[in-house]
């Protein structure tokens, strides 16, 4: 039996439920923008008021383990990192350079020394927040049916189509509908129950098979890529 690996977008966080924890190394260039005030004196700006310093980094409670899990996904990240814009304006984009140019050497056996090195910590607000992210789950399954592994995994139906619904209306720019084309008619895909009962069936879809339904929809939930 070939076990199938399916992994969603991973997401690996220290853990700090009360702080955020941003690079205090800034380089020359390129430099802060006028509008955007520095994190350890917040102005009257509503997307950094009530910003303030926080505890060194190494009071948070990091451990070995965690701060090696998030030093390797920390390094994975680095290429979005220098080019994204980030809405809160506590970083810029250059703020990420030099802590991904530490991170591609630093020994993973001292990566609490990385982060105490590379960041500082600034508390939000009251200091309590609600996180959440993705992660990567890994189920069991077959590439063949096989006793145990009878839930079918479908790649994308040919006849599953969109349409954008902005070509319609300017208010519904950028929403989209699914369905299928029958009798030059758009009409309704068939829904998870459907395609549960075998609306799919027979139609020589199926990648493979896991052997858990549950974990298979969770799996759907979280957003999928298939691995080989």
């Amino acid at each position: 039996m070939i076990p199938l690996r399916f992994a969603a977008v991973a997401f690996a966080a220290v853990g700090l439920s009360s702080c955020a924890v941003v690079p205090h190394t800034r380089p020359a260039a390129p430099a802060p923008v006028a509008s955007r005030p520095p994190v350890a004196a917040p102005s009257g700006n509503a997307l950094t008021a009530g910003v303030r310093p926080g505890p060194p980094v190494r009071e948070l409670g990091l451990t070995q383990e965690g701060a090696r899990a998030a030093l390797a996904a920390f390094r994975i990240s680095c290429p979005s990192l220098v080019k994204r814009a980030d809405s809160s304006r506590l970083t810029v984009n250059g703020d990420w350079v030099a802590p991904c140019d530490a991170a591609r050497s630093w020994a993973d056996g001292d990566a609490i020394g990385f982060f105490t090195a590379q960041f500082d910590a600034v508390v939000v607000g009251e200091g309590k927040a609600f996180a959440t992210g993705y992660y990567e789950p890994e189920i069991a399954g077959s590439r063949t049916p096989a006793p145990g592994y009878q839930v079918p995994v479908y790649r994308r139906p040919a006849d599953l189509v969109e349409a954008d619904l902005g070509l319609f209306s300017p208010d519904w720019k950028g929403k989209k509908i699914r369905g299928r084309i029958e009798a030059a008619k758009l009409m309704p895909y068939p829904d998870r129950a459907a395609i549960d009962d075998g609306a799919l069936r027979g139609q020589g879809l199926e990648i493979g098979w896991a052997a858990d339904p549950i974990e298979f929809f969770f799996l759907q939930v979280q957003g999928c890529r298939t691995g080989r």
